[in-house]
C-alpha cells in the first residue's frame, strides 16, 4: 500500500498521462500525492533573463491544476517547484532529494521507448532517479493511457 505518491511533471503529455495514473494510484491507496518540477536553471544562462520566472509561472499553472484535480477527486495534494543548484546538479539528483525529504513511497514516471542499440546506452530521467532513491519508481510506458 502507498501512501505518498510524488509526480515529478514537465509540461510534456507522456508526464501529463502519468500524472492521470498517479491520481487514479492515490485513488486506490487512498494515497497523499505531491506533483514536482525541477527546472535545470543551469540550462537557462542565456540571452533571456526572465526566462525562468516565465517557467515558474507556466509550472504554477500546471501544478495547480493537477492538485485542483485530485482535490475535486477528494484527494490530499500539493505541489513543489524546486531548482538544480551546485549540490544537485541533476534533475534526477533533485527528485530523488525531494522524495527522500518528503518520504515518498512511489515514484510515478514515463518512459520514452527508445529503439535499437540506444535503448542500451541511452539513461532516462526514470532509470538515474532509481538508481537514487530507496522509493518505489513506477515507469509507465509511452503508450499508457490515462
Amino acid at each position: 500500500m502507498y501512501r505518498k505518491i510524488l509526480v515529478p511533471l514537465d509540461a510534456g503529455s507522456l508526464a501529463q498521462r502519468c500524472a492521470g495514473h498517479a491520481l487514479d494510484l492515490a485513488a486506490e491507496h487512498r494515497a497523499e500525492l505531491r506533483f514536482l518540477n525541477v527546472m535545470d536553471v543551469h540550462g537557462f544562462m542565456g540571452p533571456y533573463p526572465n526566462m525562468i520566472e516565465v517557467m515558474s509561472d507556466d509550472a504554477v499553472r500546471m501544478l495547480d491544476g493537477w492538485v485542483q484535480e485530485a482535490s475535486t477527486r477528494g484527494l490530499l495534494a500539493h505541489s513543489a517547484i524546486e531548482e538544480t543548484d551546485r549540490l544537485r546538479a541533476t534533475i534526477a539528483q533533485v527528485i530523488a532529494d525531494d522524495a527522500r525529504a518528503w518520504g515518498a513511497d512511489l515514484i510515478v514516471f514515463g518512459h520514452k521507448e527508445h529503439d535499437g542499440f540506444m535503448s542500451h546506452w541511452q539513461s532516462t530521467m526514470a532509470s538515474e532517479v532509481e538508481r537514487c532513491t530507496t522509493a518505489s519508481v513506477l515507469i509507465l510506458p509511452t503508450n499508457a493511457r490515462a
